[in-house]
């Protein structure tokens, strides 16, 4: 099995830089009203702090260190990428990015995953990705970025009531779930379902290892800070963009 083409890589490798690049913007722009000084350092402080995650987590599938057989070593790399995510959104810094960005943008956010869901395809025509984890199996995944677009289009004419933005948010939550559970059951763990080859263990090389250690935690914390954004401004809490209105 290779390691994919130089342009799939290519793609791959940019959709990163732009998720990565979003998130850097976003931490500026949550924090432009406290001067240009802290806008200009929560920009650096993101930015170093993600470029030292995709470094650790490169360089770690860059030396064959990440695996699913004998050891399970990934899993470990995922499960702080998610609990990272939490803790972003739960701090201090995720408490000003659900109250100081647009709506449009918490949502219009999540519109990577359409690239992410092609690219995906492109991996199983590559012979890299099992078909079931791609919009052709029964990873629907791409739907929560279709309606993100919508959805960030919407708010921008008006109020988005906050029951349509629970269940979307609900739902694109559910169907991330669902992607990372069709990964894990078509890769070589004790507990694997779907034996449809290729295994999935594409995702333990570089650069592909950025697909569960930081696009799966980016979609994690744009949910998690559409949550908190509902949460507030169901206890009454005003936010930037209503404080401008």
């Amino acid at each position: 099995m290779g390691d994919g083409s130089p342009g799939f890589r290519i793609a791959f490798i940019a959709v990163v830089a732009i998720v990565a690049a979003a998130i850097a913007g976003a931490a500026a722009l949550a924090t432009k009203d406290r001067g240009v000084t802290a806008s200009r350092r929560s920009f650096i402080v993101t930015v170093l702090a993600l470029a030292g995650w995709l470094f650790f987590s490169g360089r770690l599938a860059a030396s064959g260190f990440l695996a699913f057989e004998p050891r399970p070593t990934l899993l470990p790399l995922l499960a702080i990428g998610v609990v990272g995510a939490f803790g972003v959104a739960f701090s201090r810094s995720g408490r000003l990015l659900a109250a100081n960005l647009p709506l449009a943008v918490l949502v219009g956010y999540q519109a990577f995953r359409i690239p992410v869901e092609i690219l995906l395809h492109r991996g199983h025509v590559e012979g890299l990705v099992p078909l079931r984890m791609t919009y052709l199996g029964a990873n629907l995944d791409v739907l929560t970025g279709v309606t993100a677009l919508l959805l960030a289009a919407l708010s921008r004419l008006g109020p988005v009531p906050a029951w349509l933005l629970f269940a979307w948010n609900l739902v694109g939550f559910g169907l991330l779930v669902n992607a990372v559970t069709l990964a894990l059951l078509s890769s070589p763990l004790p507990f694997r379902v779907f034996f449809e080859e290729p295994s999935n263990v594409w995702v333990t090389r570089f650069p592909w290892v950025w697909l569960p250690a930081f696009l799966v935690p980016a979609a994690v914390l744009g949910h998690l800070l559409v949550w908190r954004r509902l949460l507030a401004q169901r206890g009454g809490a005003e936010t930037a963009e209503e404080r401008g209105a």
